[in-house]
């Protein structure tokens, strides 16, 4: 790495910045937030470069012929070609590739400035490659001198261009130049240069800000492995979006996505690939995306195509033909079953493989008046009056019927294994009492005469219901609910505590009795999904385990009355986040994160037990570095401080590079959920700690009291607390962190929280001034008019209020809503709101706004139009991340540059 400092730049500000250089090299010093503040501006030349290599760059033939523009073909048209794509290229030297004429090319590094021989005899094309990697926002501008033309893209997006050469006469050399604006993290700087001379020569500057040339901005070809974690490492990349096994368990179908960057459109499609090795088999890419898709028996399937809001659905069968070599799939079939279905939902196979289960919504009729009497609180939802129903298609002939209707949606659950039942659910609500809503599992003959109608069987009402799966022998129903999924039977909480029922609890239902038991009462884990294994009798489940989402078998007892045991396996990730089991082969495939590693797909063969990875998608995060996680937990003081003596679980992030001695303290950033669930330890997600990490902030993850997976009586602490406990756990576990970290810094804390967890931002800046900057995604400032206004408010009071509301407990509604002490809040606060969140109404941010605002208070207020509680599009997610730092930056670095850079017009 090497640096050079501009002629122009004052004496004082190049030696200062030299002294910097060298100690930035040795990775001694830390840059000093305002150092440069009255500097005169510092000017950086590019001193190493990545070439590739000239090459000819011949005109075309008849190039000499007027094309449809009326012009022929000159020198000038080959600049605006793309020889190659620079929108994702990270080249390093060494690297190669293989140009259209078969000639090998390889980048190699030189030093500025570039002087590169080329042929002479006619245009010659080259590219030039630097890497810009800044420790915190830097503006100004780039600066690109060179005699020849020049294309000049950074990070993938042209920048500037100079579209003509300098003439012989030419007294200065030509320049062209782009305003700059470099985020943390390492940028790609990218020249395309074609030149008609013996020598092809450029060189670039930076020139930066006033206050900014300090701030060890430095440049450097060397990409790996220094380089940091970015946002665009989180969003232009492939992700897994579905998984999928054969019946037979020998292939597997990866649903993808990649967004379609800078649109808010992503492109997906579906790998099929082989289990054992992760091989590739075929994809389906391009127009018309598809999606649906399933797997049937051996290795048969079935897809959606759309157009113009109309399904099809294709059915094939991808046989191995062992004479046609490894891969082939010359024996599938593919065919139409069903075309130009409207408002077509999800499909299911039949176990036999000879009929499809599909699921079609029905409209009510359009209403344009602009005027609705509301049926009920559900009627408030979007498409409440649109209903579900189950039909089935033969794919022998395309015979089909109607299996479903009514006034209340119908939910497919399984089938029986035999083929001869239908098991389904459908939800019914009465705001009569709580729960506010009961699942009613039904069974319905799919076999025999229909002439007098389908007569289903009502087999069970379960609150709390999440889904129901037939045993192999298809007696028994594994049912997935809620502690008080059957009443008492699956609660495990001390006399007088209600239950938590996102608590995730399994029970197994005996179909001919009725009778139900629990089998994860005693299983500290909560439940996330589970599958009933027809090839070995066993149930695997996910079930969060703290902050690790794990994969368990349950080996189901011989006896019905006896208990069976859990094993936990070996998947090599710290969250599972979807599993699929194959119907006829012992045989699981999965996809899980870790703290510091990204989501890959597994497989695992039940009989050894062994898993090993297959794919993975994300690899361009090999050239990043993380800092190192680790655990930190801490016990609540005796009951006379507010605590009982509970231990409180959590983990820390430490930025890359981390150096407990450094001269300058560490800013601390916490984060917080509340809300019931952990704060798992996946990679990237809505809030990525190790984005928040490799921008140098110490990042602390806590899990609360209410927290499911470490117990029921654990998590039934959520129900009727609304923050009284989690907000002195919070703040006595970042004291407490403080005192026994020496390295982090007191006075630049910062905290963060969504939904539930924004609602914590709130409450904890009502009752400390612990904090130097907070902020508050979609939170809850009064809990009354969320559980009033928001679309599932009153359900999930249900939960977290049991049997409490405003009219009994103002207690909780009032006294514990923020809104109601804003007058005490003195930290500077974020708030972030999608105007279309339903969960969360933005109403609950701009009350909050409002009132600080009459108040004088520092706070600001950034709406995403059109989002709702998740963030997805692609480009307002970036600025909704980037708004988080620099917030961030502007009050625990005293670096305002960033923040008004995105939202007060420049750079002051």
């Amino acid at each position: 790495m090497r640096f050079r400092i501009s002629p122009r730049c004052p004496p004082a500000t190049c030696f200062a910045f030299l002294v910097l250089s060298v100690a930035l090299l040795l990775g001694t010093v830390a840059a000093s937030p305002g150092w440069a503040e009255e500097s005169e501006g510092v000017e950086i030349a590019v001193a190493d470069w990545l070439v590739l290599g000239p090459v000819p760059a011949s005109l075309p033939a008849f190039h000499d012929a007027e094309g449809p523009s009326g012009k022929p073909v000159t020198a000038a048209d080959l600049l605006a070609f793309d020889f190659l794509d620079p929108s994702s290229a990270w080249p390093r030297a060494g690297d190669s590739l293989t140009w259209v004429n078969g000639t090998e090319l390889a980048w190699r590094e030189t030093s500025s400035p570039i002087e590169i021989g080329t042929s002479g005899d006619s245009s010659s094309v080259l590219w030039l490659a630097a890497y810009l990697e800044a420790d915190r926002f830097v503006s100004g501008k780039l600066h690109v001198e060179t005699p020849d033309r020049a294309r000049i893209w950074l990070d993938g997006e042209q920048v500037a261009e100079k579209s003509e050469p300098d003439t012989e006469e030419a007294e200065t050399t030509g320049e062209a130049s782009a305003d700059m604006a470099l985020i943390p993290g390492k940028h790609r700087l990218w020249m395309q240069l074609v030149s008609e001379r013996q020598i092809a020569s450029a060189s670039a500057h930076l020139e930066l800000a006033k206050e900014l040339g300090s701030v060890g901005s430095v440049v450097s070809t060397d990409v790996t492995p220094e380089r940091r974690l970015t946002v665009d490492d989180l969003l232009d990349v492939d992700t897994v979006t579905g998984l999928s096994v054969s019946g037979d368990g020998a292939l597997m179908a990866v649903e993808l996505a990649h967004p379609a960057l800078p649109s808010d459109r992503r492109r997906s499609w579906v790998e099929i690939r082989r289990t054992r090795d992760g091989g590739m088999i075929r994809a389906f890419r391009g127009a018309p995306e598809i999606s649906g898709f399933t797997w049937g028996p051996g290795r048969r399937y079935a897809y959606v195509s759309r157009k113009d809001d109309k399904a099809t659905v294709w059915v094939g069968d991808l046989r191995a033909d062992e004479g046609a070599g490894e891969g082939s799939d010359s024996g599938e079939t593919l065919r139409a079953i069903l075309k130009d279905v409207e408002h077509l939902g999800g499909l299911h196979f039949t176990p036999d493989g000879a009929s499809l289960i599909y699921e079609v919504s029905e409209e009510p009729p359009e209403d344009d008046s602009g005027v609705q009497r509301m049926e009920s609180l559900q009627d408030r939802w979007s498409g409440w009056r649109t209903k579900t129903y189950l039909h089935q298609v033969s794919l022998a002939d395309g015979a089909r019927r109607r299996l479903t209707a009514g006034t209340l949606s119908t939910d497919f659950q399984d089938v029986h294994p035999d083929g001869s039942r239908l098991l389904f659910s459908r939800t019914r609500y009465d705001t009569a009492e709580r729960p506010f809503s009961v699942s009613e599992l039904w069974e319905l003959p799919l076999r025999g005469s229909d002439s007098g109608g389908l007569e289903p069987l009502r087999l069970a009402e379960v609150t709390w219901m999440n889904a129901a799966r037939y045993s192999p022998d298809g007696e028994t129903i594994l049912v997935q609910a809620g502690p008080s999924g059957f009443g008492e039977l699956g609660r495990n909480v001390p006399e007088g505590r209600i239950a938590n029922d996102y608590d995730g609890q399994l029970y197994l239902l005996d179909r001919d009795s009725g009778e139900a038991r629990a089998i994860t009462r005693d299983f500290d884990p909560s439940v996330h999904d589970a599958v009933w294994s027809r090839a070995d009798g066993h149930i695997y489940l996910t079930a969060e385990d703290g902050s690790y989402l794990r994969l368990y078998r349950y080996r189901v007892a011989r006896s019905r009355v006896g208990q069976g045991s859990f094993d936990e396996l070996s998947t090599g990730v710290d969250v599972v986040d979807e599993i699929a089991l194959a119907d006829d082969a012992p045989t699981l495939v999965y996809r899980g994160s870790s703290v510091t590693s990204p989501e890959r797909v597994m497989t695992l063969d039940l009989g050894s037990t062994r898993p090993h990875g297959v794919l993975w998608p994300a690899e361009r995060y090999a050239q990043v570095t993380f800092g190192r996680v680790e655990d930190w937990d801490f016990t609540m003081p005796p009951s006379e401080t507010g605590g009982d003596g509970t231990k409180i679980r959590g983990r820390i992030y430490y930025p890359p590079g981390f150096d407990p001695s450094r001269a300058e303290k560490w800013p601390l950033f916490v984060y917080y959920y509340g809300g019931t669930a952990p704060t798992e330890r996946s990679f990237g997600g809505r809030y990525p700690k190790n984005l928040w990490a490799a921008n140098d902030y110490v990042v602390y993850v806590l899990q609360p009291s209410g927290t499911t997976g470490y117990g029921q009586e654990f998590s039934s602490r959520h129900v009727n607390d609304w923050g009284k406990t989690v907000a002195g756990e919070i703040l006595h576990g970042v004291e407490t962190l403080v005192e026994e970290k020496p390295f982090l810094d007191r006075e630049r804390i910062g905290c963060f929280g969504g939904s539930y967890g924004g609602f914590m931002t709130l409450l904890l800046v009502t009752e400390s001034d612990l904090f130097a900057a907070a902020i508050s995604h979609a939170g809850i400032s009064s809990i009354s008019s969320y559980w009033g206004e928001g679309w599932w408010g009153y359900l999930y009071s249900a939960v977290a209020t049991a049997d409490s509301y405003p009219w009994n407990r103002p207690d909780i509604y009032v006294d514990q809503s923020p809104l109601f002490e804003a007058d005490e809040i003195d930290t500077p606060l974020l708030l972030l709101h999608g105007t279309a969140d339903p969960n969360v109404p933005p109403g609950e941010s701009e009350q909050m706004y409002t009132a600080l605002q009459l108040l004088g208070k520092e706070v600001e207020y950034v709406k995403l139009e059109g989002e709702a509680h998740w963030i997805l599009d692609e480009p307002k997610r970036r600025l909704w991340w980037q708004t988080i730092l620099a917030w961030l930056d502007k009050h625990l670095k005293d670096q305002p540059q960033w923040w008004q850079h995105l939202w007060e017009g420049g750079d002051k």
